[in-house]
């Protein structure tokens, strides 16, 4: 069993995002201030309890408040407006700067380049990151009532599992994998009269839709970031992406919780404004200690054997 002295993600805040507003240092605190009407109001940050800063439209930071952030082991991410990429209006979609004025750990990093340099052993970690992702989805779909769980239950639990035991390679999980999710797109989609879509297609009706699903998923890749730099894991050393992906594990770990909260919520706010759909998503981050559960499914990866 790997241990370590890191700070329970349970006790720290999943992620802040600030917008139009100026981030420094003062006394040893962390503050940002906005202009309300002409005036300049200064608002504490509990660094200490934050995982994941965002700093979106209109934002700045000084080097001072950088080096607190650095020092909580706080990673600092620059984003665009609501905290995904402004598209075509910025070049650089998700710009995270990882706190390095500390080695971070290296138990976790060295248990997981074992699996990622061993055929077999990648195999077994990729199955069981994909029966850990279907399990959580049913868990979410039920308990936050965003979909059915009959139909799911119905079309995906006996071919996904069994398509996930029979695969002997990687190419064939990612196979299985994309079957399953193609039908749960069908499922999600046609529950909130959506009949025949497609994660492709980009019609009117449909833009909607996949533009919050890619808010959501932008959001998710940030937590999983968060929690994959906390146990001090690369981003380079996926079980189930192409190994030459940049960021692969990121999605890795973020699918693990995409299909039960991203999906149907995209499609469940389809109605309502990019802030709306952030506002919910963050409170069932928070609600559900998805941080926490992203590190904690990470860490149990790799204490099998």
């Amino acid at each position: 069993m790997l241990t370590s002295n890191l700070l329970n993600a349970s006790q720290r805040g999943y992620m802040t995002l600030l917008e139009h507003a100026q981030v420094r240092e003062d006394g040893g605190r962390l503050l940002f201030e906005k202009a309300e009407n002409s005036v300049h109001k200064s608002f504490n940050i509990p660094h200490l309890n934050c995982a994941l800063l965002m700093l979106g439209e209109g934002t700045s930071i000084t080097q001072a408040a950088a080096r607190i952030l650095a020092e909580a082991n706080t990673m600092t991410a620059f984003c665009g407006r609501g905290g995904a990429p402004l598209i075509s209006a910025t070049p650089v979609e998700f710009l995270p700067l990882c706190p390095d004025i500390e080695y971070g750990p290296t138990p976790y990093m060295q248990e997981w380049g074992k699996r990622f340099f061993d055929d077999n052993a990648r195999l077994a970690a990729a199955k069981m990151l994909l029966k850990e992702r279907f399990r959580k989805t049913k868990e979410l779909w039920n308990k936050l009532q965003l979909a059915q769980m009959d139909s799911f239950r119905l079309v995906e639990c006996n071919n996904f599992l069994e398509d996930i035991d029979k695969s002997t390679t990687i190419q064939e999980l990612l196979a299985s994998e994309g079957r399953y999710t193609k039908r749960l797109y069908g499922i999600v989609a046609a529950e909130n009269g959506y009949c025949g879509y497609t994660r492709e297609q980009q019609t009117a009706e449909l833009y909607i839709p996949n533009k919050l699903l890619d808010h959501a998923n932008y959001l998710t890749c940030g937590v999983a970031a968060a929690a994959l730099h906390t146990l001090g894991i690369s981003f380079a050393f996926p079980v189930l992406q192409g190994k030459t992906r940049r960021g692969g594990l990121v999605f890795d770990i973020a699918d693990l919780v995409k299909d039960g909260i991203c999906i149907p919520l995209a499609f469940e706010m389809a109605g309502k404004d990019d802030q709306a759909m952030q506002n919910r998503l963050v409170d069932i981050f928070a609600e559900e200690e998805i941080l926490g559960y992203l590190i904690e499914t990470t860490k149990q990866i790799l204490c099998e054997k």
